[in-house]
């Protein structure tokens, strides 16, 4: 016997006619709201089956004074020690068995820990993150032996020539603040205590230096989340110390024939007036190729190269923002007898637009190339991740890529001028690795 069953509501169709059994899910839905102890909690739903939980802390480098240094490199190496909630070996159980992915990175501004996992599996190894931010206890022992790892991270990243650059660059333009290294100074290696590493917790870990994002998630969730599980000291922590930029000149001569040299000034910051004029100049100049073995022909630096040495040569325009201050200029990496050309090229480039010589159909094109590569980036989760939380943490609100790539309109050419004569007329910074036999000093630029 058969029994004839009716549905609840309509069936959904296919353009053929047919039924479909798929749910339509509403519209991605971000929001951002502050608690009551200054926490910023930022959820964008967008229906995603992987759920990423972060706590976004404004705890970088630049906010370790001279006698914790190296103190935002200790804490992301130990973020698998013991904590009051769990043992080493439990945090990578709990990890393993279903599939999740804990991440600790830092910047100079802040530090961010991240988990993702199958949403059905993010409240589970949500209490698991707030153990590692919330409740660390750095026992001696387990100190003892991290240094190993701390020297290991550094040496491998310190072999990449551009990475020794960027950070000799910021030791050198900054007195302050933003000159701090992303790595421990060899010196601190085995210095680290439990008194130590509490002190600069309790400082710079505060309620008001912390939000907490959710992707995949509804706002409720992530909220309800922060709450159970994110419980640390409440407040503004240590007043943070204002950066001073002063430039200057470092050398480092080495054996190497291809010599890495970055010439910048001060720029904007990232919420500064001028911070969309100076993305639009960087493109102008050409931020790096779009294509694989691309030469960036489009931009002004690759044919000013061509003209400039018969060396092969790359220079691309560096632009780096921070909360607020930046730097603007020039990296280029050429055979050692080339780099007067080069760098001289690339200088002379910043001049004439500072001079107005620079088209409209230039600008237009440079503002295209910015609004591609913010919408871009939003296709990747972990860079919207980090967006959202850095914007969340500063501002406490969130513009999404498609309002920054509209802003962008506003940007027209004698906004691009004046950005380049700040830059041309601002106290340099120079920055060299390489065989330097050939390599002018600042002062004969």
């Amino acid at each position: 016997m058969t029994q004839r069953k009716y549905a609840s509501g309509p069936a959904l169709a296919t353009e053929d006619g047919r039924e479909s059994n798929q749910q339509i899910l509403p519209p991605p839905e971000l929001k951002v709201s502050r608690m009551s102890n200054g926490t910023v909690i930022a959820a964008l739903e967008n229906h995603s089956p992987i759920a990423n939980l972060s706590a976004v802390v404004a705890a970088g480098s630049r906010h370790e004074d001279l006698s914790l240094l190296g103190s935002t490199h200790c804490l992301r190496a130990s973020a698998f020690l013991t904590n009051r909630r769990t043992s080493t070996f439990k945090i990578r159980r709990c990890i393993e068995k279903v599939g999740g992915n804990l991440d600790i990175t830092s910047t100079r501004e802040y530090t961010v820990y991240s988990i993702n996992v199958l949403r059905d599996h993010i409240n589970d190894l949500a209490n698991i993150l707030g153990g590692i931010l919330a409740e660390p206890l750095f026992y001696p022992w387990e100190l003892q032996d991290l240094h190993h790892r701390m020297r290991l991270e550094k040496s491998i990243a310190l072999h990449s020539t551009h990475m020794a650059v960027l950070e000799d660059l910021h030791m050198i333009a900054y007195k302050n603040a933003l000159r701090n290294s992303l790595f421990c100074p060899d010196f601190m290696m085995e210095k680290f205590t439990q008194d130590m590493m509490m002190d600069f917790i309790h400082n710079h870990i505060t309620s008001s230096r912390l939000a907490v994002v959710g992707i995949g998630m509804s706002h409720d969730a992530v909220q309800t989340a922060a709450e159970r599980h994110f419980k640390i000291t409440e407040g503004s922590g240590r007043p943070i110390e204002k950066a001073k930029y002063i430039g200057g000149e470092h050398r480092v001569h080495t054996e190497s024939k291809l010599v890495h040299t970055v010439l910048v000034a001060e720029s904007s910051s990232l919420v500064g007036p001028q911070a969309g004029a100076f993305a639009v100049l960087q493109h102008v100049l050409g931020a790096g190729p779009y294509t694989k073995r691309g030469i960036n022909s489009g931009s002004k630096l690759s044919p000013a190269l061509v003209k400039a040495s018969r060396f092969p040569a790359v220079a691309m325009a560096f632009n780096a923002a921070y909360s607020d201050s930046g730097l603007f200029g020039i990296y280029s990496i050429c055979p050692s007898e080339a780099v007067s050309d080069v760098v001289g090229a690339g200088l002379a480039e910043i001049k004439a637009i500072a001079d107005g010589k620079l088209t409209e159909d230039e600008v237009n094109r440079a503002r295209m190339q910015v609004r591609a590569r913010l919408l871009m980036a939003a296709e990747e989760q972990k860079s919207v991740l980090h967006e959202l939380g850095s914007q969340a943490l500063f501002t406490g609100k969130f513009v999404a890529p498609t309002e920054a790539a509209e802003s962008l309109n506003s940007i027209v050419t004698a906004n691009v001028v004046d950005a380049a004569k700040k830059v041309f007329t601002g106290k340099k910074t120079m920055v060299s690795h390489g065989d330097l036999s050939h390599t002018p000093f600042l002062d004969e630029l």
